[in-house]
């Protein structure tokens, strides 16, 4: 007798499975049961002996030769497909191919099949369904084919004999379970196209074992925080991360966590009853979030989207976090579409940002900008997450010089009175005439193209640090480096040369007038170029780090060494050497 299914999977394949339609003996004398999928295109899928795949369980034994092709009354039928559960509890069986004719290994398909050593998968096989192999505990090496771009919930669950597993970069997700309880793999290779992990993919493995405790990356995912998280831990994501893991965090402790804009996918319970966190930022390269991701985050005061086109979540995903009063920060120009979107309508106080931090690096030459031109309205105006408040009176798109340029000066004071603002606030129109932009944490800079006329003279202020002033004479490029610890506003405007007496508001462009040609960001990852042995390579970095404590993102935290008692564990730099705080 075969073991009996989980309920979930029996219902399915009683559904899926019936008799089947004739039976072919192969030249070796294997006998091969078939059901005709289509009279007219004259295809088959193997299938199981009987009415139903649980009525025998020796009706495949050996080695099995699957053909591409099978003759049956005259006529030649083409083998497509292989039936749910067609093999399922062959204990019997010891190895299979399977012709390049057939698309995909569907669910359980070869479940149970304890005696089967090897599978010959084609290069046809697109995805390997839901406990395709759970369970052949004689299986000791697969090889997927670049074909496959999925692998299914538990498709190789308990294959205990597996010691290691190549997945080629065709694959992008991997299902829950897919490798749980295989004890024997100690090796496993994920490529960088792999954005999605389900729950435990890995767990039980000699692999997942001999990870250190942290969090654990799986590729270019964050697969799972090993151990227990300390109180109050703050973690911020590598660069370049494309994905979390179903279930990677999960707890109390965690207070802060930074996602990069790389991310792609977010899991299912990724986040469960992190209570710890109070605030959480989605980035606009995020393309799907998971049932219960952050169910149970009831510690949480915001939520920060820069997702420009909010896609459907589960109603779980926000379950026991207060959407009724806390506030949910949009991009400029979306809060209608969050409110018709699911279950981002859980939201009753949804607040358009200003903007979104510019997450990449990006070059703008106005000449050649299809977005601005000549009749572009840019009073008050967000154009690829950079705002422009220039009213036509003051200035303008001018299409003879390829510039933005600039007539009214803004006084300093009247830009500190929006420093800080995190919401859109309409009264900020009144304050700066001029160019803002968001930045995101870490360090960079930007590079001005410019001009200026007269009297006029360029202002750039980064955040709360004090205001650069620059005249330029004849088109220049000025660099302005930034460190910042939080994402922040940009602001640039004109001002007036300080021995210049103040003119009336509005100035002939003959005259006094800063024009902008250009603006290019460039977002630095890092302070440090590179790190080798705990000693940075770069000699420009050694130097720049010689005093004080910066975080590995290049951000200062302390002036002095001694600063590293009161800071939170994680691994800083100090003297140009990374140092491990416990």
């Amino acid at each position: 007798m075969k073991r009996l299914l989980s309920l979930s999977v029996f219902l399915m394949m009683a559904l899926l499975s019936f008799a089947h339609d004739f039976e072919v003996n192969n030249a070796d004398g294997v006998t091969i049961y078939y059901n005709i999928t289509s009279s007219s295109d004259l295809t088959v899928a193997v299938t199981c002996k009987g009415a139903y795949c649980t009525s025998f369980s020796d009706e495949y034994a050996g080695d099995v030769i699957i053909p591409a092709t099978v003759t049956y009354n005259d006529k030649t039928y083409r083998v497509t497909s292989i039936v749910n559960a067609a093999f399922y509890g062959c204990s019997g069986l010891t190895s299979v191919t399977i012709p390049n004719s057939v698309t995909s290994i569907v669910n359980a398909a070869f479940s149970g099949c304890s005696g089967l050593t090897s599978v010959t998968i084609p290069n046809s096989v697109t995805s390997i369904s839901n406990v395709a192999f759970s369970g052949c505990s004689s299986l000791k090496s697969v090889i997927i084919p670049n074909s496959v771009t999925s692998i299914g919930v538990e498709a190789f669950k308990n294959c205990n004999s597996l010691t290691s597993i190549g997945i080629p970069n065709s694959v992008t997700s991997i299902g829950g379970g897919a490798f749980y309880g295989c004890s024997g793999l100690t090796s496993v290779s994920i490529p960088n196209s792999v954005t999605s992990i389900g729950r435990d993919a890995f767990f039980g493995t000699a692999w997942y074992g001999n990870q250190p405790n942290g969090l654990v990356y799986a590729g270019k995912v964050a697969y799972k925080y090993k151990g227990t998280i300390p109180d109050n831990t703050a973690i911020v994501l590598e660069e370049g991360t494309t994905g979390i893991a179903a279930n990677a965090f999960s707890c109390s402790s965690l207070t802060s966590i930074t996602i990069p804009n790389s991310v792609t996918s977010i899991g299912e319970n990724a986040f469960e009853y992190c209570s710890g966190l109070t605030s959480i930022t989605i980035p606009n390269s995020v393309t799907y979030i998971g049932s219960k991701t952050f169910q149970g985050c009831s510690g949480l005061t915001e939520v920060v989207s820069n997702i420009k086109e909010p896609f459907s979540v589960s109603y779980t995903t926000w379950y026991n976090v207060n959407t009724a009063e806390i506030p949910l920060y949009v991009p400029v120009g979306t809060k209608t579409l969050y409110q018709k979107t699911g279950y981002w309508n859980l939201f009753k106080n949804i607040i358009e940002r200003w903007l979104s931090p510019v997450d990449q690096d990006e070059t703008i030459n106005y000449a050649e900008n299809p977005d601005i031109n000549s009749g572009t309205d840019l009073n008050g105006t967000v154009i690829d997450d950079i705002y422009y408040h220039i009213p036509n009176v003051d200035g303008g798109y001018q299409e003879a010089d390829g510039s933005i340029t600039i007539l009214t000066p803004s006084a300093d004071s009247q830009v500190e009175k929006i420093v800080g603002k995190d919401v859109f606030d309409a009264s900020v129109a009144g304050n700066i005439t001029g160019i803002i932009l968001m930045i995101p944490a870490g360090n960079g800079s930007i590079t001005i193209k410019g001009e200026t006329l007269g009297a006029m003279t360029l202002k750039v202020k980064v955040g709360d640090s004090a205001v650069a002033t620059v005249q330029l004479n004849g088109k220049q490029e000025i660099t302005i480096p930034y460190n910042v610890s939080t994402a922040s506003y940009v602001y640039i405007y004109a001002g007036q040369a300080a021995n210049q007496a103040r003119r009336a508001s509005k100035v002939s462009s003959a005259g006094d007038a800063l024009k902008i040609y250009g603006i290019a960001l460039n977002k630095s990852t890092t302070g440090i170029e590179a790190i080798d042995n705990g000693k940075l390579t770069n000699d420009n970095a050694v130097s720049r780090l010689q005093n004080g404590i910066y975080t590995l993102t290049g951000v200062k935290v302390s002036d002095d060494a001694a600063g590293l008692k009161t800071l939170k564990r994680g691994i800083y730099i100090v003297n140009g050497r990374k140092v491990t705080v416990k």
